[in-house]
């Protein structure tokens, strides 16, 4: 018997891989660029046109479930 990943066998959340809710991976966004006399302005990028509620969704696959093989011999 051969069970690959037994950490997501015991618990949902372990063995599963995360990836960020955006899409290029920028969190920030320049809202307006530094002058001589200002700071720079950053703005949070939206998602869907909305500011997300969380900073990782769970990547979902195949790879990321528990699998289990399970063999017999028979010998005659």
């Amino acid at each position: 018997m051969e069970i690959e990943n037994f950490t997501n066998l015991l618990n949902n959340d372990w063995g599963v891989t995360k990836r960020t809710t955006y899409t290029n991976a920028a969190i920030l966004a320049v809202a307006s660029a530094p002058t001589a006399t200002t700071a720079a302005t950053y703005r949070m990028n939206l998602v869907n046109n909305q500011l997300p509620t969380s900073t990782y969704t769970s990547n979902i696959t195949v790879g990321n479930t528990w699998k289990m093989n399970l063999g017999l011999r028979l010998m005659f």
